[in-house]
Order: structure tokens, then sequence, then C-alpha cells
């Protein structure tokens, strides 16, 4: 939470890597498809407004330093799969680990089992 504030008071857009296209992608066997295991791919839906691609871009970019940070831990390139995901309320957004090759401007993880049980589920953790 601190980090994105820090990203997020510098009032511009912040880098991420963008799932489309995924540019360091490569074909994997154990994941059945293309992907980078180590970085966190990001998508802002292009309909998002101006002001609000900027908070989002910061989020992304402060999830996927966490989300890095656990894979790199968790993670046994090979040995097991595992994702790590993020939906964002406002604007349909998402970050994924490990960054994947997706381009579907119509997904919306809002609409995703994933999604609505983390949402409406009991909050005790």
């Amino acid at each position: 939470e601190d980090e994105y504030i820090r990203l997020a008071s510098k009032n511009e857009i912040c880098d991420y890597s963008e799932m489309c296209p995924c540019l360091e992608c490569y074909q994997n066997e154990a994941w059945k498809g293309s992907v980078d295991l180590g970085d966190v791919g990001g998508s802002i839906r292009s309909s998002t407004d101006a002001s609000l691609k900027k908070t989002l871009s910061c989020l992304i970019r402060a999830v996927s330093q966490s989300y890095s940070k656990t894979a790199a831990m968790e993670s046994e390139a090979g040995q097991r799969v595992g994702y790590q995901y993020f939906g964002d309320q406002l604007g349909g957004s998402t970050a994924w680990w490990p960054n994947v090759e997706f381009c579907d401007e119509d997904y919306d993880p809002r609409l995703r089992p994933w999604y609505a049980a983390g949402s409406t589920g009991p909050k005790d953790v």
C-alpha cells in the first residue's frame, strides 16, 4: 500500500509490463502456453478514462512488485503451475503472474469466478 501511494503521488503513468504483447514470453510445456515466469503482466482496458489509467498503472506496478517477491520465494519453474491474479473494481484492469500473452479486450476480471468469490465471500482472513 505504501508503494502504491508513493508511485501514485508522482502524478504520471507508472511503467508496467503489458500482457498484449508479452515481449519476453516464451513457450513453456508445463504451462501449456507462452509465459514469462520472471515478470508480472498488466492490462488496462482501452475504454478506461485517462485519469483512471494513471491510477491503475501505478496500482499494477505496486502489485507487480509484491507478486514478483512472492513468485521468487514460491515458484519452482517447470515443477508446478500457479497463478497470482489481481482485478480492479473501477476499470476492470488486471495484473497476473506470470506474464502471459493475453490479448482479449473484452476480458473483464470482475465477471470471473475467482473475482466474484473474493469480493462477495466472508472477509475473515
